[in-house]
């Protein structure tokens, strides 16, 4: 007598097998309390008050200085092509060039010399985190030292200033790299702008 189907789908049936065949189904994921533009602010504000606004110069120069480097590379060949169709001479041409190198040279110096400097400011502040870090964990209750949620976040914090690359630096390194392709995006667009829409069309 051939086995019931049915019997043999319950029998083979067990817990899971609608979600994978017993696989877990992972924990949503935690929401971070702050979002990123609050916690810029928290640490422009920590700057400030740790008498550190030098930084904010600092971020502000490597803007500028990467910006004027982009737009050196980007005129350069126009300035040559502008020399060769009015008639200049190969003194000039050379000259152009020579104008233009310098200028790059110059900018990628003072961009490297800038971004030596601010390092020091991003160290001072990561620095302060820790102490404050060490400080809360030192006299903390004690009760809280047992506490799962408490020893979680105090690691997690310590994993985001255990080093140069961690967030505790990183988020001026993100915060200038955002205003970079800010500042760039404008004075594409104004370019842009100037162009005949035909022009940019073919």
């Amino acid at each position: 007598m051939a086995p019931d189907e049915k019997g043999c789908k319950k029998q083979n049936s067990g817990p899971g097998d609608k979600k994978g065949h017993g696989a877990e189904k992972k924990p949503p994921k935690e929401k971070p309390k702050y979002n990123m533009w609050q916690n810029s602010v928290c640490m422009v504000r920590f700057a400030f008050r740790e008498k550190e606004k030098k930084i904010l110069l600092f971020c502000a120069l490597e803007v500028v200085l990467a910006t004027a480097g982009s737009l050196t590379g980007l005129f350069i060949t126009p300035a040559a092509l502008n020399v060769l169709e009015t008639g200049g001479g190969p003194g000039k041409l050379v000259a152009t060039i020579l104008f233009f190198g310098i200028l790059s040279t110059l900018v990628a110096a003072a961009s490297g010399y800038v971004d030596r400097n601010a390092m020091y400011g991003k160290i001072t502040l990561r620095s302060a985190l820790v102490a404050q870090l060490q400080s809360k964990e030192s006299t903390t209750s004690y009760t809280n030292l047992q506490d799962d949620k408490f020893l979680k976040i105090c690691h997690k914090a310590s994993v985001g200033l255990n080093s140069n690359l961690a967030s505790g630096e990183a988020i001026w390194r993100t915060l200038t790299d955002l205003a970079k392709n800010t500042v760039g995006l404008l004075i594409y667009i104004m370019l842009l702008s100037s162009v005949d829409p035909l022009l940019i069309a073919v």
